[in-house]
């Protein structure tokens, strides 16, 4: 009876050096590759702004941005936004195909040409005004 005591002794301190051998390893493994994720989720940029990097958004950017495909830029839903383009405006198309739309009023360009529908001839009606009476 004693031998199988002794055996069982052996055994219980074989087994308990095995789990925590584990456990250390476990435990180290966990640690190490922890250490990893975090280190591979944050990288320093490559270089200095803005030569690498990604411009700021169109918002508050003073770099020049290219839009490739279509792109819709929204400014109010409430149709009280203004969009202030300071410098020249460009707007190309494929030919018939170039849209400029205004709402609840004359298109008007500085220098003299105003475009607009109305329901009514008006009675002084400025140089460079064209207009489209739709009125029956």
């Amino acid at each position: 009876m004693s031998k199988i005591k002794d055996i069982l002794q052996t055994h219980s301190v074989l087994f308990k050096k095995i789990i925590l051998i584990s456990s250390c390893f476990l435990l180290s493994l966990i640690i190490y590759v922890g250490i990893t994720v975090v280190y591979a989720a944050w990288q320093e940029p490559s270089s200095a702004p803005p030569l690498d990097n990604a411009s700021a958004p169109i918002n508050v950017s003073s770099s020049t941005q290219t839009i490739v495909d279509s792109k819709k830029l929204k400014i109010k839903d409430d149709g009280t936004g203004m969009l202030s383009i300071q410098g020249n405006l460009k707007i190309t198309g494929a030919t018939g195909n170039v849209t400029l739309e205004t709402t609840g009023g004359p298109l008007k360009a500085t220098g003299g040409l105003i475009i607009e529908v109305r329901s009514n001839d008006p009675t002084l009606p400025e140089s460079g005004r064209i207009w489209i009476n739709t009125s029956p």
